[in-house]
């Protein structure tokens, strides 16, 4: 058993490495916006804890509210847009693949 404390208050990725089966990150306001791209065969989810997020998901512009849950199918192509000034949010992903996430732009 693995106990993390106080995982909503820190920042980039909580949970991960070689012997984790996921990544887990809580993002805010002040999380970095990536560049679009796309996972060969990842899937990625979004949860929004508080506040509102907006993606570009395959070209198109998805707004999530709190309790939204988004789960993104490898191969399609998303983005960061734009998220509330109170915006926090889980992404959680299965651990890394080397070569899996391609830039799109």
């Amino acid at each position: 058993m693995k106990i993390y404390r106080n995982i909503l208050e820190k920042t980039r990725w909580h949970v991960s490495g070689s012997n984790i089966p996921i990544q887990l990150g809580v993002k805010t306001v002040n999380s970095p916006i990536g560049s679009s791209h796309f996972h060969r065969t990842m899937h990625e989810y979004f949860l929004v804890l508080e506040g509102k997020i907006c993606l570009s998901l395959e070209g198109k512009d998805v707004e999530l509210d709190k309790g939204d849950l988004l789960i993104i199918d490898p191969c399609e192509s998303h983005a960061m847009i734009s998220k509330s000034s109170d915006a926090k949010y889980v992404l959680l992903m299965p651990k890394a693949v080397p070569n899996d996430k391609v830039e799109t732009g």
